[in-house]
C-alpha cells in the first residue's frame, strides 16, 4: 500500500472501512499504517481481535490445540490508571474463564501513546515476556502484570510459586 492509494473521504466525514469483529476501522487509521507514521490503538485492537478468532476456529477443531487468550489495548490502560495500579477495573474481563489456566495471554501496552509492545502471561514457567522491537518496554509494566497474574492465581486457587 502506498501513500497516494490511501486518501481521506472527500467530504472529510469519517467512513468505517471495514469492522474486524467489534472494532471499525476508518481511513484515519489506515493513514496511521503508512511507513512515516505509528499505528493506533484501533489497528492493534483489530489485529488481536483476528487472532482472537483464528484461536477460535483453531480450538473448534477436532484435536486438542493450546489455548490462548487475547486482551484488547484498554486491558493495560484499566488496570494501570494514570501510574495507579487497579487490579478492580479489570477484575470482571476475566469472569468467564480462568486466565492462568490458558497456555499463553497477549496483552499490547501502549508506551506515551508513541510505541507498542507486547506483553505474553506464560502461566506454567510463572512469566512475562516482553516484547518489545526498541527494547524500550518497562520494567514496571511486566510487573503490574505479573501483580495481576498473582492476584488471579489467588483468586481462582491456583497453586502459589514454590
Amino acid at each position: 500500500m502506498t501513500a497516494d492509494a490511501v486518501t481521506a473521504p472527500v467530504d472529510g466525514v469519517a467512513t468505517v472501512l471495514v469492522n474486524v469483529g467489534p472494532i471499525p476501522i476508518q481511513m484515519e487509521d489506515i493513514s496511521c499504517a503508512l511507513l512515516s507514521q505509528l499505528f493506533n490503538g484501533e489497528l492493534v485492537n483489530a489485529y488481536v481481535e483476528l487472532l482472537r478468532v483464528r484461536q477460535m476456529k483453531i480450538e473448534s477443531s477436532i484435536r486438542r490445540k493450546p489455548h490462548y487468550i487475547f486482551f484488547s489495548s484498554l486491558f493495560y490502560d484499566q488496570l494501570v490508571k494514570k501510574g495507579i495500579y487497579d487490579y478492580a477495573a479489570v477484575r470482571r474481563w476475566t469472569t468467564k474463564e480462568v486466565v492462568l489456566m490458558a497456555h499463553k495471554t497477549f496483552i499490547p501496552v501502549n508506551i506515551t501513546d508513541a510505541h507498542w509492545f507486547l506483553a505474553v502471561v506464560v502461566p506454567t514457567a510463572r512469566v512475562v515476556e516482553p516484547y518489545d522491537s526498541m527494547g524500550h518496554a518497562q520494567e514496571k509494566m511486566g510487573k503490574r502484570i505479573a501483580r495481576w497474574a498473582k492476584k488471579q492465581a489467588a483468586e481462582h486457587g491456583l497453586p502459589k510459586k514454590e
